[in-house]
């Protein structure tokens, strides 16, 4: 198994979250965050299921592809006995019918056009992109149904659609024969067509001077002091100094990419849970100072 692109988390539904926590949301905000949410609990279920079961596979997660003008993603392309499988990924609330290809709510039957306009549309754009390029693969693309308390009813083999209970055979059927030819050009072609980030990602807007501060828990709680060297959620997850401040770091960061790293800025950030001493030693070590020792900012390692 070779994982090219890997997996990474719904930037959005993070962004949603973090401005749900410092600022409060709409009712429309907290309409997008929720579903946002819900797909990305469905794509992280479906990239540990990939992970676990795929065994000859090539794998790229979350691609977003532009031909033509037009652009478009991918939750998991793998290619498997060298032919290519496309996963959409659905984390549904509603049981659904299936009828020739076309999806349904039980409840109401009104048609989940969505996913049948989406699927078309990937569907004619890849194969073009295959053609423009010369290349010649079977392609198969398939709905994934997450959610393993929704059940999807009427589904037939030609349906191409997978439950939550499908996903692991299918994977382990599928990846047991080796390939037999090199996809280098596959990947120069998927590299040149790709994008970093959608142009159509929505923008989220952060004030600063108004942001609540804090450190959060992954479970949205705030995170408080235990001892002088661990914190603690009231989930009960606990965390080291240095934990806290990567959490702590990376929020500042991704919230407020345009204001410089100080020490008194996170120290403010941090709501005071850790000493300027010990918040400008882990920047010296993890990141890289600039300016006198008075203003003395900080850029990552790794930046230009």
């Amino acid at each position: 198994m070779d994982i090219i692109k890997p997996f990474t988390q719904n930037s959005t539904a993070y962004l949603l979250q973090q401005k749900l926590l410092r600022h409060g949301l709409t009712e429309h905000e907290t309409k997008e965050l929720r579903k946002h949410q819900d797909g990305s609990r469905g794509e992280t279920w479906f990239a540990r299921a990939v992970a676990e079961n795929c065994d000859e596979a090539i794998i790229y997660f979350d691609l977003v592809l532009t031909l033509m003008g037009k652009e478009f993603q991918i939750d998991c392309l793998i290619i498997m006995h060298d032919e290519l499988y496309i996963f959409e990924v659905k984390w549904t609330n509603h049981d659904i019918i299936c009828r020739n290809c076309t999806y349904y709510f039980l409840d109401s039957n009104v048609e989940i056009i969505t996913y049948s306009q989406q699927a078309v549309r990937t569907k004619q754009l890849f194969r073009l992109l295959l053609e423009r390029n010369n290349l010649h693969y079977s392609t198969y693309y398939y709905h994934v149904f997450a959610n393993p308390d929704r059940k999807i009813y009427g589904i037939t083999p030609d349906d191409r659609c997978l439950t939550y209970h499908d996903v692991t055979p299918f994977l382990q059927q599928c990846s047991r024969v080796p390939m037999s030819y090199d996809h280098t050009a596959l990947h120069r072609t998927l590299m040149k067509h790709a994008l970093t980030h959608s142009r159509y990602e929505q923008t989220v807007i952060f004030d600063y001077k108004q942001a609540a501060r804090g450190v959060f828990c992954p479970c949205s709680q705030l995170i408080s002091k235990a001892t002088n060297k661990n914190f603690r959620c009231r989930c009960g997850k606990t965390f080291t100094t240095r934990e806290f401040l990567d959490i702590a770091l990376y929020d500042f960061r991704t919230l407020f990419p345009e204001l410089p790293i100080s020490v008194p800025a996170i120290h403010d950030w941090c709501l005071k849970l850790v000493s300027e001493r010990t918040i400008r030693r882990y920047l010296m070590n993890y990141y890289v100072p600039h300016g006198n020792k008075r203003a003395t900012t900080y850029q990552p390692a790794n930046s230009k």
